[in-house]
């Protein structure tokens, strides 16, 4: 297996104490896993990310499924483990000769600590998967090569990550998240409560409930647990839910929670810009310079809407789209948004972004503009896009602000902790929407 350098965060030592009296007990060390997602609280320690060492070339990685669909590049890295349908990662490299890269993917548990499952267990085929689907860009102004490669079938549902390298398994160019899931379970979304999120006028709460008649689940008040995403996103998703309610009779799992454990902030509708041709740029894109090497785009001066009311429009929850795979060109993009300098950092974030709280997408600020500023290169194409803050005086959401009236998409991911495997299995995913726009 994929030796523990993969994983980027901190050692945590598992524990399971052993009751052998009412009085007394014993504890035996399981072993080491490496963590990489982190307890809320901790600094966000991303997954879905480029290794530094290829950041300067590779760009524009996108996990999604192949369903022959127009808007199947913004759905989510989900797929069944009937092979229904698959999905596909796809990245450029701007180093414009072929290279040889290599996929592996790793089982992970419900909390992405790795699982103690060998490759075997969840592939049909040796874990070494070449990149072999490529094309060159055509008439661009940068060159690249545009990779593809469609996943393969997996025997167990579960988190799974992605790792592309490039020589060896040491060489590792990019990681992404996705899961696999059996349809083991029902679920309905419970409204009754729906009231008690719009007290601050600021949050979304998810309450549900699971129907197991159809599933061998034994002890689920223990074994069953729920994730939470919001737009796709992990870096703010809540884990480890646990049911408030099990009736054993009717075979049903409750999720009604009132200590906040199951509400998300409500956000803003994502702010965007179409960027789909560098020469008949569309709406917010202010200009663009083709005299440059590498044409420079400055998109429309953004500024805080902390303080404005909801404004409701269409938006892709935080998602991209390209134009074209291999004739679409690569353009400086400028960020700017003018507000006063904040105690915190100021992110750029997107799926472009990976939702990365890096160095890489976070803002500079300049006195002379009174703003923030950031230059990232992208591909030709629609995008969605938020400036989010990272400080312990302000919320996340402070130059976006907060509506329960926010359109967004969430995840429901239900696992089961297997004994006989001794793993979590995804035994439900159900995506909605709050507040659909039709």
């Amino acid at each position: 297996m994929v030796g523990i350098q993969l994983f980027i965060s901190n050692l945590m030592v598992f524990a399971v104490i052993s009751c052998v009296s009412s009085k007394s007990f014993s504890l035996s060390i399981l072993g080491i896993f490496i963590f990489v997602l982190p307890v809320q609280g901790q600094d966000i320690v991303p997954i879905d990310q480029v290794y530094d060492e290829y950041k300067e070339f590779i760009k524009t990685v996108r996990l999604f499924p192949l369903l022959n669909k127009p808007d199947q590049e913004m759905l989510s890295a989900a797929m069944p483990l009937s092979n229904k349908y698959k999905l596909i990662l796809e990245f450029d490299d701007l180093f414009a000769e072929y290279e040889q890269y290599s996929v592996k993917f790793i089982h992970c548990n419900a909390d992405w600590s790795q699982s103690r499952l060998f490759p075997l267990d969840y592939l049909s085929n040796y874990n070494e998967f070449p990149i072999e689907n490529y094309d060159f860009s055509f008439n661009t102004r940068v060159p690249y090569v545009h990779y593809n490669f469609v996943l393969p079938r997996f025997k167990i549902p579960g988190n799974y990550l992605l790792v592309v390298y490039r020589d060896s398994e040491d060489d590792i160019v990019l990681t992404k998240r996705f899961v696999v899931f059996s349809q083991q379970i029902e679920m309905k979304e419970n409204f009754e409560n729906a009231g008690l999120s719009r007290i601050s006028g600021m949050t979304q709460e998810i309450q549900f409930t699971l129907n197991y008649s159809g599933s061998n689940i034994s002890n689920p008040i223990q074994n069953v647990k729920a994730t939470i995403k919001q737009n796709q996103r992990w870096d703010n998703a809540i884990v480890e839910l646990r049911p408030t309610n099990v009736w054993e009779t009717s075979r049903i799992i409750e999720y009604r929670h009132f200590a906040m454990e199951n509400q998300f902030k409500g956000g803003n509708q994502f702010r965007f810009f179409d960027l789909r041709s560098v020469e008949y740029f569309g709406r917010n894109v202010d200009k663009v310079d083709l005299t440059k090497e590498i044409p420079v785009a400055t998109l429309q001066i953004d500024r805080s809407r902390n303080a404005k009311p909801y404004s409701e429009y269409r938006d892709n929850n935080g998602k991209y789209t390209i134009s074209h795979p291999v004739n679409a060109e690569y353009a400086y993009t400028m960020f700017f948004i003018e507000t006063e300098e904040i105690n915190g950092s100021v992110i750029l974030a997107g799926d472009f972004t990976y939702w990365e709280y890096t160095g890489e997408f976070q803002m500079k600020y300049s006195a002379g503009r009174n703003g923030y500023f950031k230059s990232i290169m992208l591909k030709e194409g629609f995008y969605d896009y938020q400036y989010l803050v990272n400080s312990k005086i302000h919320s996340a959401n402070h130059l976006e602000g907060d509506h329960f009236e926010t359109e967004n998409e969430y995840e429901i991911l239900i696992y089961y902790y297997s004994f006989e495997l001794n793993t979590d299995l995804l035994i439900g995913y159900f995506p909605i929407t709050k507040n659909p726009r039709y």
